[in-house]
């Protein structure tokens, strides 16, 4: 990396709790919680042993792109993604204009660059993670691998600049072609980079200047976006592209320490409540889609990170009571309970199979900020099913039991 001038700031992790985390590793370094921690370690040292074998996740190893009107000014250093639901067009003989087929992923946009950035991120913070609960320096090692190649390395980092200008395009399609603001999602858990070099303070393996590398690329794409109109178009969006909007740019402001745009966001929050949660608690958009269940539980999580984050800035929106023309994030978390709990079958059917466990997370945050209803909150967890190991989850490390984290 090039030398950088280093200044000393403080650093605390936004989408996890900094406060719940330093309890799990005083309850740790006592004996407890170890089938999370094994867990933990377990993926971390699959993480680890990845990282000694290039290549590593980059956006310079995507075939050529597909779209007409793509051009990168540093290639390959630009992000590229395809419509994640759009699929060649069989009518025509060149397959142009991408169709719609909603709810079913078009497995040619595994080649591009959504992946290397999602398995980027998923290694980083798990070993940040394992680093931080263990100091263990080579889970560190492994971290600085993937964030160098990512973010850093001239031949393969990323062009912050330019941002995800070219993200979910749609080839064929003259106005998206090249990419839109639905592509903005593809970053949605940017900030658990940051969250990560967080952890990773003090490990000599990491190194102050990797920290202030990171939140120097973090900067120049924050700087693009807020001068893209795709992240109006985004910022606009009533559904959850919306909401993880809110919750990628909120999360981005708290770590570059801009203010105003932390307070914005964080108070925009309870717009986006009233705009989306019906009075019974139903996210009529959400619903209206081919996968009703799922996008529920995609939007209650987004709102879910944006809220706890909000709390950051005096916001409380999960406490926030609507006017009656609107619910509330705990009438519209209450309202999807009974059908993921085996108690009501929703009427409308998945075009996929949705995974009940996913809402582990939000129901166990959910027993943290709404303290009359953890109990209920904590059994439902025991009723969701789906394939996910509740007792061993590393979910338990950043979100323990109320009872165990009090």
């Amino acid at each position: 990396m090039a030398t950088q001038v280093l200044v000393e700031r403080v650093c605390t992790t936004t989408l996890w709790s900094q406060t719940l985390l330093e309890q799990s590793l005083a309850r740790v370094r006592h004996g407890e919680l170890q089938a999370p921690l094994q867990h933990l370690l377990s993926d971390g040292n699959l993480w680890l042993a990845r990282s000694t074998r290039p290549p590593l996740f980059s956006v310079t190893q995507k075939p050529k792109p597909p779209s007409a009107n793509y051009t990168c000014p540093n290639p390959p250093h630009c992000f590229y993604s395809l419509g994640t639901y759009w699929w060649p067009n069989n009518g025509t003989a060149s397959g142009l204009p991408y169709v719609r087929r909603d709810g079913l992923v078009n497995p040619e946009t595994f080649e591009f660059d959504s992946i290397p950035l999602s398995q980027m991120l998923f290694a980083v913070s798990n070993l940040s993670l394992a680093y931080y609960f263990t100091g263990n320096e080579s889970y560190a090692a492994g971290a600085a691998a993937y964030a160098d190649t990512f973010f850093f390395d001239n031949a393969t980092r990323m062009d912050p600049t330019i941002g995800l200008e070219h993200a979910q395009a749609i080839p064929g399609d003259s106005a998206k072609d090249a990419g839109r603001g639905t592509g903005i999602i593809d970053a949605k858990d940017l900030a658990f980079a940051l969250d990560s070099s967080c952890l990773l303070h003090g490990a000599a393996a990491w190194g102050d200047a990797r920290s202030v590398g990171l939140h120097t690329w973090a900067s120049e794409y924050w700087g693009w976006m807020n001068h893209s109109r795709h992240a109006a178009d985004e910022f606009a969006s009533t559904n959850n592209h919306g909401t993880w909007y809110g919750a990628q740019a909120l999360s981005l402001a708290l770590h570059l320490q801009d203010e105003a745009a932390a307070d914005f966001f964080a108070a925009d929050t309870l717009r986006r409540v009233r705009e989306q949660v019906a009075p019974s608690g139903e996210m009529p958009l959400e619903l209206a889609r081919t996968r009703p269940l799922h996008y529920t539980w995609w939007n209650l999580q987004a709102f879910f990170e944006l809220s706890w984050m909000a709390r950051t800035a005096g916001v409380d929106a999960f406490g926030y009571t609507p006017p009656s023309s609107s619910g509330s994030l705990r009438a519209a978390l209450d309202w999807v309970v009974p059908y993921v709990t085996g108690v009501k079958n929703y009427s409308k059917p998945e075009v996929t199979p949705f995974d009940h466990g996913k809402l582990f997370e939000v129901l166990r945050i959910a027993s943290h900020v709404y303290p009359d209803g953890a109990a209920s909150y904590e059994a439902a967890i025991t009723k969701l099913g789906g394939h996910v190991d509740y007792c061993s989850n590393v979910l338990n490390l950043l979100w323990p039991r109320v009872a165990e984290s009090s």
